[in-house]
């Protein structure tokens, strides 16, 4: 018992040593798997889930567009409108001509204008 938990010990030490992202309180990751992960718990339409691995997709690799764009689509569903437009952005500037993208951004920009002006209205 005591030798395993020397063992767990040293792991986690160099694990945090390695890796920056253990540093920043998550562990050592694939970005390609927690994509694929993300992807999966979309489909199942399993949102929260699907947001936490898209998540640790861009926190291990945050050039990751389509884990950006997926994002995007899941705050949306959510009704996270500021953090789906912020995603949407991101993805943009490693697409900028993704159609789709565009039209999803401009909507919610509109959406959140319509909604401060009524808010304003109160």
């Amino acid at each position: 018992m005591a030798k395993r938990k020397f063992l767990c010990s040293v792991t986690l030490l160099l694990m945090f040593i390695c890796c920056p992202i253990f540093q920043k309180g998550v562990y050592c990751c694939d970005a390609r798997q927690h994509y694929d992960l993300g992807v999966n718990y979309e489909k199942n339409r399993e949102f929260d889930e699907a947001i936490r691995e898209l998540e640790l997709a861009v926190l291990c690799k945050d050039d990751y567009s389509d884990a950006h764009y997926i994002l995007g689509t899941l705050y949306e569903k959510k009704y996270k409108y500021d953090a789906a437009i912020k995603e949407y952005k991101i993805f943009l500037t490693y697409k900028p001509d993704h159609e789709m993208a565009s039209q999803r951004l401009s909507k919610l920009k509109n959406e959140k204008r319509a909604r401060e002006e009524i808010q304003e209205k109160k």
